[in-house]
């Protein structure tokens, strides 16, 4: 019997024309579920300061609003050869999955900045003045960690990257190493001329203090099923991209090998991180989606068709998940 890939639901999907909107309609579908029982409100108080400054609808607007930010500069990436207008689509839809996490306005507003991160990162190749371009990502990634922290678990990666794409030289080191430098040097510099801002510079030292304090522990219940997940989804993708000449292009596989090692990276730390586990599993999510589309789109035939339909009832199965400990 010959398979007919026109009819599989994988196909129907990559190609489709809607397959955009309803994975936003999912998404918001989810969303007001979320806030309309509840669970989004329950726990925006246990892991969010906003709550005690705004009103619940305003932190939920904002929210969904910086996971569509978030969509929008996950679709510029152009990773994954063929046209993918609904990888955005996927990315909210798979964030919609997880309910108990739609509160956290941290989290929400940190996606942005955190894919505009890895924008200019792949922005350093080997090119005209790429030492401005190195300079550039690591000093916005220094200015970043200032807000928030954890970014700078990034800077390996960054060193990865730039030693991939063969921009590892003496120049681009010291192009770095003022970018890292000079954040700090305007912060503490700042401080010295007036004195009250101090307390921001002794507020980050603690920070650091904190964010390297590593000690095992299983993440929070809700994130356990989609961090096995992703799991799944890393190694067969990894296996699937070894063994394709898909994408093509030699930098393309290099931001493909970028995100690889930042998901297995990532998802690591998360089990000596418990404090960041949240965090840290919503950076990786743009990569799952990336991943998943990946698989997705690379082939038509029975076997992706299997794997197309399994991965929407495990993720399916994230959102039931994550309403059944809600309940109990």
């Amino acid at each position: 019997m010959i398979y007919n890939n026109s009819k599989s639901l994988q196909k129907q999907f990559v190609t489709g024309r809607y397959t955009l909107y309803m994975l936003l309609g999912g998404a918001v579908s989810l969303w007001l579920f979320g806030v309309l029982s509840g669970i989004v409100d329950d726990n925006a108080d246990s892991h969010s300061f906003f709550a005690r400054f705004l009103p619940s609808w305003v932190e939920n607007v904002l929210s969904l609003g910086g996971y569509v930010a978030a969509a929008f500069l996950l679709n510029s990436f152009v990773i994954i050869e063929g046209r993918t207008p609904w990888l955005g689509g996927l990315f909210v839809w798979l964030a919609a999955c997880c309910l108990l996490s739609h509160g956290n306005l941290v989290v929400a507003l940190s996606l942005p900045l955190f894919l505009l991160l890895l924008a200019v990162l792949m922005a350093c190749y080997v090119r005209v003045n790429v030492q401005r371009w190195v300079y550039s990502a690591f000093s916005l990634l220094s200015a970043a960690a200032l807000l928030l922290p954890q970014l700078l678990y990034l800077l390996p990666l960054y060193l990865l990257f730039i030693s991939m794409t063969g921009v590892l030289t003496f120049r681009n080191i010291m192009a770095a190493l003022l970018g890292v430098a000079t954040p700090l040097w305007l912060l503490y510099g700042t401080a010295a001329v007036f004195l009250g801002s101090v307390t921001l510079g002794n507020e980050f030292l603690d920070a650091l203090k904190g964010i390297f304090s590593f000690s095992f522990a299983l993440p929070p219940l809700p994130l356990l099923l989609p961090m096995i997940i992703e799991a799944l989804v890393v190694i067969i993708t990894t296996m699937v991209f070894s063994r394709s000449a898909s994408p093509a292009k030699p930098l393309m596989r290099k931001i493909m090998v970028l995100f690889i090692c930042l998901n297995t990276y990532l998802w690591l730390l998360s089990w000596f991180l418990a404090g960041s586990a949240e965090l840290l599993f919503f950076w990786r999510l743009p990569g799952v989606a990336l991943f998943a589309a990946y698989i997705f789109s690379i082939k038509f035939t029975k076997f992706y068709n299997v794997l197309f339909i399994i991965f929407n009832i495990m993720w399916i199965a994230v959102a039931l998940f994550n309403i059944t400990i809600w309940i109990f």
